[in-house]
């Protein structure tokens, strides 16, 4: 999707927008209930839910994962704070799952796909539209993610006092 702004000089700019509209896959809905909800659900009532909509993707399949986090009030205690299940994403306000999110990861690297051809793979086979841009914020939000493990990984390596590289020989 395309914005269409005019600046204070009369210079029209086009602006990707980088929303995308998951309206026609199917939805797979899950409910969350916090723990002391579970276990006492007669000591409180139900007084609302938080919706969050996600894009997922299994192999070869889009679809929208809707999860939905119902808010609770004591009974007895109507004063008191409401309670509601922590969501557990990657990032607040981001509609990319992490199997998605994946789905990219492995297209880029293992199967040697730019994000380019990624967009165009999804927008023709599966009729998603998702922005060049929006797929790569999305990269650079699992390499923040995926830091400590580098840093783990890169600590172990380099405590070892010996690093061995296997390089082609350069030509002279």
């Amino acid at each position: 999707m395309i914005a269409v702004e005019t600046t204070p000089a009369g210079i029209r700019v086009t602006i990707p927008t980088g929303e995308v509209d998951p309206s026609h896959l199917p939805v797979v809905e899950e409910v969350i209930d916090p723990g002391p909800v579970k276990a006492c659900p007669e000591a409180w009532r139900c007084i609302g839910e938080e919706v969050t909509a996600q894009l997922d993707y299994e192999p070869a399949h889009f679809f929208k994962r809707r999860s939905v986090r119902r808010k609770y009030a004591r009974r007895h205690h109507p004063f008191a704070a409401p309670i509601i299940a922590p969501l557990d994403t990657l990032q607040d306000r981001c509609i990319a799952a992490p199997g998605l999110i994946a789905a990219i990861i492995v297209g880029k690297y293992c199967d040697h796909l730019p994000l380019y051809r990624q967009e165009q793979i999804f927008a023709t086979r599966h009729n998603v539209q998702i922005p060049r841009q929006t797929l790569a914020q999305w990269m650079g939000l699992a390499a923040d993610w995926l830091r400590p493990i580098y840093e783990t990984i890169r600590t172990g390596v380099l405590g070892g006092g010996y690093v061995q590289v296997d390089e082609p020989s350069a030509a002279r």
